[in-house]
């Protein structure tokens, strides 16, 4: 984990919302990013869907070469521990992975949206809404996993926004930005 650049990018996050409701859509890399974010308690996020969702490390070292063992039990737990206890996602969790995923099998990737959907139960929110895809495709099914308008359409309801809004591309458009230093 490298906290500082999780900071920096929570940051980043926080001061083009503008204290607005933060909505999150993530794939592989970027939906791992997004559960350390969650973890770390900031943003607040209002919902949030992740494909293809990989953790830091994994459970086993099976089909790990030995050269890259060091720590990736260790690392995987830790994440596991971090994300067991983010402040929840209100409107909810929209998990989508792919039956045959060989890069994040779906065994471990279901370890962590179950870590996170009982914490956001726990704390009264929705447990995660997981959707198994059979893709077919290895891990390149970003696009069935998180680009489609019934995602963008439920990710809005959660924060109450109507179908109505959703017209075209999406764009958001600020005044200035300041980052902090």
């Amino acid at each position: 984990l490298l906290l500082d650049k999780v900071e920096l990018l929570a940051d980043l996050v926080e001061a083009v919302a503008e204290g607005h409701p933060v909505v999150s859509i993530g794939f592989s890399a970027g939906a791992y990013c997004l559960t350390e974010m969650l973890a770390l308690g900031r943003p607040h996020f209002a919902a949030m869907a992740l494909g293809g969702l990989h953790g830091h490390g994994q459970p086993g070292l099976d089909e790990i070469p030995k050269k890259r063992r060091e720590g990736v039990i260790e690392k995987f737990e830790q994440w596991l521990a971090r994300v067991s206890k983010h402040p929840g996602v209100a409107g909810g969790i929209l998990a989508m992975h792919a039956e045959d995923d060989p890069w994040s099998p779906k065994r471990y990737a279901k370890l962590g949206f179950d870590a996170i959907g009982a914490r956001n139960k726990d704390l009264g929110f929705p447990r995660v809404r997981l959707t198994v895809l059979t893709s077919g495709k290895g891990h390149k099914y970003e696009d069935e996993a998180i680009w489609s308008k019934t995602i963008f359409n439920d990710l809005f309801t959660a924060v109450g926004w109507t179908k109505s809004k959703l017209r075209g591309s999406i764009s958001v458009s600020y005044t200035h930005l300041t980052l902090p230093t």
